[in-house]
Formats: C-alpha cells, structure tokens, sequence
C-alpha cells in the first residue's frame, strides 16, 4: 500500500509539472504579442519567486531569509534576468 500512496504522488507531481510546462509554453506564445519578452521573463520569476517564498514559509515552515540575503538573492536575481 505504503509503494502504490509513494509512485501516486509521484505520478500526480509529474503530470502537475507537465500541465504547468505546457501552460507556461502557451502563456509566453499569448504573452509575447503584446508585451516584451524581458518584461514577460521578469513577471515570470516574480511569479515563481513568490510562490516559492510562499511554500518555504507555509508548507515547510522554513523561516524568511534575513535582509542580507533578501539582498543577495535580489542581485542574483536581476543578473539572471538581465545578463
């Protein structure tokens, strides 16, 4: 029972990926007629950088990066938008 609850989670983390893959893919092609794919490329890390903040801090209970990493974490960030 204990294999059959471990390869279902397994299974439903993998086809949510893949729905999420898919939608982005779709959303860029939709997104890039009417704004910059800079812009796009910044609202999607924004987008995934508060989700992921939001699942650190609720769901594993991991507490909020202090404000020298806040500030590390923004530079590496716009270097890995910009460059």
């Amino acid at each position: 029972m204990r294999v059959f609850t471990i390869r279902l989670k397994e299974n439903t983390t993998g086809i949510c990926f893949a729905i999420l893959w898919a939608s982005a893919a779709i959303a860029m092609k939709i997104g890039i007629t009417s704004s910059s794919p800079l812009t796009l490329a910044v609202i999607r890390f924004l987008i995934a950088g508060i989700l992921m903040t939001s699942v650190l801090q609720f769901f594993l209970k991991e507490k909020l990066p202090s404000k020298s990493e806040w500030l590390k974490i923004t530079v590496f960030g716009l270097l890995n938008i910009t460059i």
